[in-house]
């Protein structure tokens, strides 16, 4: 019996360092060049650059890697043929990267995520409203790494988001820093 627990401890701590190895955590911030909101059956959209921030955690595995990550778009407020809007969106995204290495330092990063976005629209003095919708999007960057913990993670990126009357798309540029354990 105590063999087997000493083994069973044994096999737990080097399992650990093994997911340890690859797993990193990140903080990030984009600027979408053009957020567009178009309204199915109106002609007319809403325009205008928006700042974000993110937090991701995944796992690499060398040549691709794996994340989990949570955005958020700040607020923007456009005004469109006398009309004021106000629009924000949170938005939560799983994603995979192809990360091969093209130096001792340097990785380019091809991937493509989805997720769904939560958005709040506000039209003037109107009560706001709310709407979930289904995001896809893909990214080219690179991943330069600092030294064995560190990491910046750059590129660009474009998205689109489905909600049940409208559409947004996204093209942004990016850039983050990763913790790698």
């Amino acid at each position: 019996m105590k063999k087997l627990l000493i083994t069973s401890v044994a096999a737990l701590a080097l399992a650990s360092q093994a997911m340890a190895n690859g797993a990193f955590m990140g903080v990030g911030a984009d600027y979408s060049l053009s957020t567009k909101l178009k309204f199915d059956g109106d002609s007319d959209s809403i325009k205008k650059a928006q700042p974000g921030i993110s937090l991701k955690a995944g796992y690499d595995f060398g040549i691709m890697r794996a994340y989990g990550q949570y955005d958020y778009r700040f607020k923007f407020k456009k005004e469109v043929q006398g009309v004021k809007y106000k629009y924000d969106s949170h938005r939560f995204i799983v994603g995979a990267d192809f990360t091969p290495s093209l130096s001792d330092s340097f990785k380019l990063a091809v991937g493509a995520y989805t997720g769904v976005t939560k958005s709040k629209l506000k039209v003037e003095d109107l009560e706001g409203d709310s709407a979930n919708g289904w995001l896809i999007g893909a990214k080219l960057g690179g991943l330069y790494e600092i030294n064995e913990h560190n990491e910046l993670d750059f590129g660009f990126k474009f998205d689109t988001t489905k909600f049940k009357d409208a559409r947004e798309t996204s093209p942004a540029i990016y850039l983050g820093y990763n913790f790698k354990f």
